[in-house]
Parts: C-alpha cells; sequence; structure tokens
C-alpha cells in the first residue's frame, strides 16, 4: 500500500491539482454477527486497515472516480445519479453522493482517487470505509458539517438503496466512531453506543488471531488490531483536520 504522500501524488499526476486526503477503516467484529439488522446488539472494534480518498473539487457538477485498486476511471453526473450495474465498484461511491443528495445536502463537483488496503470480499467490511471514506471528504468538500451518526446512516442507505445489499448499520458505525484500543458496544436499534477498552483487552488476542487467519488466506498480511475515526489528514496522516497536500 502506498503512503499518503504517494498517492496525493498519484492524484496529482492524473488530475494536475493539489487535494486533500481522508481515510476511514475497516473493521473485525468480536460479538453480535448478523444482529445488527436485527436491532442487536454488536461489539465490533475498528482495525488499521483503511480506505483512503484523496479529493479536490471541480468547477463543474461531475464526479470523476479512479479506483487504484480496480484500475478503472468513471465519470458520473451529480444531477443524474443511477448504478452502473451489479457489483459495481463504483456504485458505493455513486451511492453515497446519492444518498447524501437525498438528504438535502448540496454537493460540488469532485476528483476523486480511490486506494485501499482492507481485503475485498474478506468480511472486514471494505465497502464500509470506502462509503465513509468517500462520504466525510463530499461532505467536507462542500462546506457541511460531519455528523457522525448521520454519516453513518446515510452510508447504510446508499448500501442498501443504490448498491442494492440489505446491511445492517454496524459496519458504518464503527468506521465512524472507531477508537485505537477500544471495542464499541453498539444498540443498532438506538444507535447507543459506549467504548469499551475492557472488552477489547479480553477479546483483542481472539480477534488478532481471526484476522490473522483471514491475512493468511488472501494477502499474508499482518494486522494490528487498532483504530482510528474518519479524518481529512494531511500527507503525514496525523490529524482531524482540512489540509491541502
Amino acid at each position: 500500500m502506498k503512503t499518503p504522500l504517494q498517492l496525493v501524488d498519484e492524484f496529482k499526476v492524473r488530475f494536475g491539482t493539489a487535494a486533500s486526503i481522508y481515510r476511514a477503516p475497516g473493521r473485525v467484529n468480536l460479538i453480535g454477527e448478523h444482529t445488527d439488522y436485527n436491532d442487536g446488539f454488536v461489539l465490533p472494534a475498528a482495525i488499521e486497515f483503511y480506505c483512503w480518498a484523496v479529493v479536490a473539487p471541480r468547477r463543474d457538477r461531475k464526479l470523476v472516480i479512479h479506483s487504484e485498486n480496480f484500475n478503472e476511471t468513471v465519470e458520473a453526473g451529480l444531477d443524474s445519479l443511477s448504478p452502473l450495474g451489479n457489483e459495481h465498484w463504483a456504485n458505493y461511491p455513486l451511492g453515497v453522493a446519492w444518498a447524501l443528495r437525498k438528504a438535502g445536502k448540496p454537493l460540488t463537483g469532485a476528483n476523486i482517487y480511490i486506494a485501499g488496503d482492507v481485503p475485498l470480499g474478506a468480511g472486514l467490511s471494505s465497502s464500509a470505509a470506502f462509503e465513509v471514506a468517500v462520504a466525510f471528504a463530499l461532505l467536507n468538500e462542500s462546506g457541511h458539517a460531519v455528523d457522525r451518526s448521520e454519516l453513518a446512516k446515510l452510508c447504510q442507505k446508499a448500501e442498501n438503496e443504490f448498491v442494492g445489499a440489505r446491511v445492517g448499520i454496524m459496519d458504518q458505525f464503527v468506521s465512524c466512531y472507531g477508537r485505537a484500543s477500544h471495542a464499541l458496544l453498539l444498540d443498532c436499534r438506538t444507535l447507543q453506543h459506549k467504548f469499551v477498552k475492557r472488552a477489547f483487552e479480553t477479546y483483542g488476542r481472539l480477534s488478532r488471531r481471526f484476522a490473522r487467519f483471514v491475512m493468511s488466506h488472501f494477502l499474508s498480511w499482518k494486522l494490528i488490531v487498532e483504530s482510528c475515526r474518519p479524518r481529512c489528514l494531511p500527507a503525514a496522516a496525523t490529524s482531524l483536520q482540512k489540509t491541502s497536500a
């Protein structure tokens, strides 16, 4: 996976401008599999693998989105967003833009360069990280305040209604709220939540073993069970702020 500085450089080569960079994490789930879409309790923890979105505004009403992982570029008009076909990767960022506009949030056009190291199809919620990073970027670039609970619900709406995947709120919620060295106890009916350090310490070894098992079957990477809230980052990836690179 390239560094944030390298991703910004790749953006400049492709789009010719400076940009801001955002990230959101994937997750492991410790307790409560399949209960989030039944309004139950879950105990996920964010992980130190991310989706990165390098973004700069456009003067027109277009979204131009390049995926490094899929080596493909997609263009779409903000005023005529529709799915591109079954299981197309671009439906996730396009769906997020659609959901934000449905919620009454005007958006500016944007050039977006996407890259991620959350393994696809590994059960670590790469789609939620993708959605949250792009939604956070579009809101921030369009001058909107970011409410994390609302952000999670809109990303879930995008996946349910635009992508067509009937998912619960857990993945998007922990991608928005994850905290280092903590699990997140979430009531999926009310969205009441609290951070649980002791539970993370108790189940952390198990979740690390699970993650190592997943990685050994996908990319042979070491997983560090760590978390970070979604951020708009400078190139050094150190703080929650908007910074041009």
